[in-house]
């Protein structure tokens, strides 16, 4: 991933940005933006040496909560070879709607559920 100084300030500017410190570490943060009625949401990271310690879950919780009723559905993608983060989607209500070639052997899983 690349992504230039600019180009990150005008996308947390626009969007939502959720992180989780440890000391002065960030060792987790997830990314989204509400279009329509949907939050999309990119960029969920954790820390290796934190993983596997309920942050990935807390950060979705949080980037889901933070948006008004009138935001009917949250949408994420990831690859299909990532079976723990797919794992921890569907955990958490997550259900996959189609799989998109990115390139031969790689497939993007599109996933989406209702927000309360």
């Amino acid at each position: 991933m690349v992504q230039t100084l600019d180009e990150l300030t005008e996308e947390l500017q626009r969007g939502i940005a959720l992180k989780v410190t440890h000391g002065h570490r960030i060792v987790g943060a997830v990314r989204g933006r509400v279009e329509d009625d949907i939050l999309h949401i990119g960029r969920l990271t954790v820390a290796p040496d934190f993983q596997g310690r309920g942050l990935g879950t807390a950060l979705l919780s949080a980037i889901e909560e933070s948006v008004t009723p009138a935001v009917r559905r949250a949408a994420l993608f990831t690859g299909h070879l990532s079976t723990a983060d797919l794992r921890l989607y569907e955990r958490l209500g997550y259900v996959e709607e189609r799989r998109e070639p990115l390139r031969p052997g790689v497939d993007l899983v599109h996933l989406a559920k209702p927000l309360a």
